[in-house]
């Protein structure tokens, strides 16, 4: 099945800055023959040499699958269907990557790093791993843990080489499972190693389930509350009672909000994010008198930039 995966012909839904964070990805995941987006200024452009076209001119193409990139892909999905695209000819991006990648499981590790022998033993699953905030916050979660003695190990569906590598030097195992956003129980063999796993973000709803059948969850959420809604409209298959067994924490009130909306009955705590001691320390520098900001993470309007940079102006 995967092998006929990477050989079909495929067309991208939405080629914003989703599709710009995984485009890399797709490569050697099929054959792209085209693009579309709702946005209409992107008509008739071409990303290498391969034109966007509007989503009623899809219909003319050769098409076997469309691939949806943008986190909105329940709505986006009834658009397909209206347009006249049989439901299993399309894969939201995590779905489509998982067939593809299924079965591939890669362990890296730090051979000359000492192992605590004997103690419990924590797996965090988060986002593809690549320098960002994100990546910064697991990080930083994992050494507090391991000062507490607990064996910390980080999983994700795939990352960047380097980001990858920077955590494996610090003696962190990486683990990488293409197939991770959907896995079912039989896939997740591996996960019976850790005495506990905490799940960092929404977008692992499609396998939270069959994990917490084999362990004991912690559901740590830290997405805006329309992201929260955009995985569970997407993935509305479960019911209610399967998320009874697992714990769910999210980082701030909003997280908290988007949570209770999705799970009225289920009693979200707040468990905020924190930075390590020696940055704090560090942070109280001057570059020629002046205080220097820096912002770590990627740029869009839901983060507020611009409100900050104003905020920074201000100050005089």
């Amino acid at each position: 099945c995967a092998e006929l995966m990477k050989i079909m012909n495929i067309v991208v839904f939405c080629v914003g800055d989703y599709f710009n964070s995984r485009k890399e990805k797709l490569k050697g995941c099929g054959d792209i023959i085209g693009y579309t987006d709702n946005n209409k200024p992107l008509w008739g452009k071409s990303i290498d040499g391969i034109r966007i076209v509007s989503p009623e001119e899809i219909m003319d193409l050769h098409f076997d699958i469309v691939v949806i990139m943008s986190i909105f892909a329940h709505s986006i999905k009834q658009q397909l269907l209206e347009l006249g695209v049989r439901e299993e000819s399309v894969r939201f991006f995590t779905e489509y990557y998982g067939e593809v990648k299924k079965n591939e499981l890669k362990i890296y590790f730090q051979p000359d790093f000492p192992i605590n022998a004997g103690k419990r033993k924590i797996l965090i699953i988060s986002n593809f791993i690549r320098y960002s905030s994100a990546y910064t916050i697991v990080v930083n979660t994992i050494l507090a843990l391991r000062l507490q003695g607990y064996q910390v190990a980080v999983a994700s569906v795939d990352g960047d080489e380097g980001a990858i590598d920077g955590i494996r030097k610090k003696g962190i195992v990486v683990i990488t499972y293409g197939n991770l956003h959907h896995a079912a129980k039989e896939e997740l063999f591996w996960i019976r190693e850790y005495d506990c796993v905490i799940v960092n973000t929404s977008y692992y709803l499609g396998s939270i389930i069959e994990i917490s059948k084999i362990r004991p969850v912690i559901w740590w959420i830290h997405e805006p509350p329309k992201y929260i809604k955009a995985s569970f409209d997407y993935l509305n298959k479960y019911r209610r009672e399967d998320f009874e067994e697992i714990s769910v924490y999210a980082v701030c009130h909003p997280a908290k909000r988007g949570m209770e909306e999705c799970l009225p009955e289920k009693d979200i705590g707040i468990l905020t994010y924190g930075i390590e001691e020696e940055a704090e320390k560090r942070g109280n520098r001057r570059k020629n008198g002046k205080v220097v900001f820096a912002v770590i993470g990627y740029v869009s309007p839901i983060k507020a930039q611009d409100l900050f940079i104003e905020a920074v102006a201000n100050l005089g």
